[in-house]
């Protein structure tokens, strides 16, 4: 009984020590000390070298603690003055390179520390562009000015970049070629134009307007790019006015509305291209007023787009366009692999085209290919021979494809697949 008792006023004792060593003096119960947070709000991903940076944190204490903020970088100066405030003066160093920032939270007990990369780059705040970008020139900090900023490839010019040259670019930039534009990547060394930000959003600049000058009415301009990346975009490539593009092994990445639109006279060429995750179509070629010369769509993976993959939208009644569609993975887009609209008769072999318009809940009223209601031509037939449609069933391919079959009041066009593929490479 004696132990029990005993053991009873230590349990006692040590509960009015705890409760005494939580308390403060006015009797409020405290808890044990929260840390504090810190989070990175600097929103550039790179910046020019030898240049002065205001970089930010934002700080926080859940105990309403005060804080003291520390700062380190790799390489550069700091203003030893703003040691201790969540702003710091970064005076950049002046040779390009990836440096590293480290900044720690302390509220006197617990200490929270980030670790950020910064890219410094070589700066370009010019206005128009001639002659060639070297893969020394590597990386570009684009400083634009303009409100929007405006980059130009002028008419006549002819403007360069060599593989291995990452180019970021501001806000609501346009990349406007009036004249001629190569980009000459390697499948190890990309072209890449990515948006200064850490994390950007879609549509964080216009994207390439190829188009003619406004002033001279002259020869439109033309993109040729080989393993270049383009991504975030309003379009990541917009093509008017007779405008050209010729596309080998690029990717056309996350833009706000189309991978690429091509509403031109000029021609359009992509073979073996990554057109992927983009808002609106992955590819669209629409122009009613006039016809493009051209279009190749070849050996290209065009997937997981916010509607249709291919969009192609011309009045073309007696399939006068040369227009092939061939060797394409075309899957998972949300709306139509394929969609047709007015009247135009790409030849379509060779594609992988299934597990389209997603955004139907019902898989048998799923489109992997659609003619749109009012498509008259004066064709009976569009080819689309020898693609890959998942199955073997004629019945369900057929179901897949909207034409004639579906409406023949209002479209006078039967799309031709009866002869498939059994397997996909």
């Amino acid at each position: 009984m004696n132990q029990n008792r005993s053991i009873a006023i230590l349990l006692f004792f040590i509960v009015l020590f705890s409760f005494w060593s939580c308390s403060e003096d006015d009797g409020v119960i405290v808890g044990p000390n929260q840390p504090p947070e810190i989070v990175f709000t600097f929103t550039k991903a790179a910046v020019p070298r030898g240049t002065i940076q205001e970089l930010t944190v934002s700080v926080s204490d859940p105990d309403d603690d005060l804080l003291d903020v520390t700062w380190q970088v790799s390489r550069g100066s700091l203003d030893p003055g703003d040691q201790g405030d969540p702003q710091m003066t970064w005076t950049v160093p002046n040779t390009v390179g990836l440096d590293t920032i480290w900044v720690s939270v302390s509220d006197g007990q617990s200490t929270r520390s980030i670790m950020e990369t910064m890219t410094v780059g070589f700066p370009f705040s010019g206005i128009n562009l001639n002659g060639t970008w070297e893969a020394s020139f590597n990386p570009v900090v684009l400083t634009t000015p303009g409100s929007p900023p405006r980059l130009a490839v002028p008419w006549l010019s002819t403007f360069r970049i060599e593989e291995g040259v990452t180019i970021y670019v501001p806000e609501n930039l346009t990349f406007d070629v009036a004249g001629t534009m190569e980009a000459v990547g390697t499948a190890s060394d990309l072209v890449v134009f990515k948006p200064n930000h850490r994390e950007p959003e879609r549509g964080f600049w216009e994207g390439f307007l190829v188009s003619s000058d406004a002033d001279s009415h002259a020869t439109p301009g033309s993109v040729d790019m080989v393993y270049t990346r383009i991504t975030h975009g309003i379009n990541n490539i917009k093509l008017t006015s007779g405008a050209s593009a010729r596309l080998d092994h690029c990717q056309l990445l996350f833009s706000q509305q189309e991978g690429i639109l091509h509403g031109s006279a000029g021609y359009l060429v992509l073979v073996g291209c990554v057109v992927n995750d983009n808002q609106g179509n992955g590819i669209t070629v629409e122009s009613i007023a006039t016809k493009p010369d051209s279009v190749h769509i070849g050996n290209s993976e065009i997937k997981f787009n916010g509607q249709a993959g291919v969009k192609i939208d011309i009045n073309d009644p007696d399939g006068t366009v040369p227009f092939s569609i061939n060797g394409n993975d075309i899957t998972w887009n949300n709306s139509h692999g394929i969609y047709l609209v007015h009247a135009v008769y790409p030849v379509i072999n060779q594609n992988a085209i299934y597990a389209n318009e997603l955004l139907v809940a019902d898989p048998a009223r799923r489109r992997n290919m659609r003619l749109e209601l009012g498509f008259i031509g004066n064709l009976p037939e569009i080819n689309a021979e020898d693609n890959y449609w998942l199955t073997t069933d004629s019945l369900i391919i057929d179901q897949t494809i909207f034409d004639w079959r579906d409406a023949p009041s209002q479209i006078n066009t039967v799309v031709r697949f009866w002869k498939w593929l059994d397997t996909w490479p």
